[in-house]
């Protein structure tokens, strides 16, 4: 699946932990569950490729945020 090659790359390129992708009905576009690795995107872009790599993206970045915070015990980014 192109979805998890992508999400394999920013991973790597980002240098955190390849989180598992699921689609559910939810309100938001994404949604993030770093405790249980999970990326959870809306059913409704399961098929859309473009929206499915923007959500990635997007919420691979608040798992770099998060890594950034505890790793340089930067307290104003813990508060982003």
């Amino acid at each position: 699946m192109k979805l998890n090659e992508l999400s394999k790359r920013i991973a790597n390129h980002l240098a955190v932990e390849e989180l598992e992708i699921k689609f559910d009905k939810i309100i938001d576009d994404s949604r993030l569950y770093p405790k249980d690795g999970l990326i959870v995107i809306n059913g409704k872009y399961k098929d859309n490729y473009i929206e499915c790599a923007k959500s990635l993206a997007h919420e691979y970045r608040h798992v770099f945020q998060i890594y950034y915070a505890n790793l340089m015990n930067d307290e104003l980014a813990k508060y982003q």
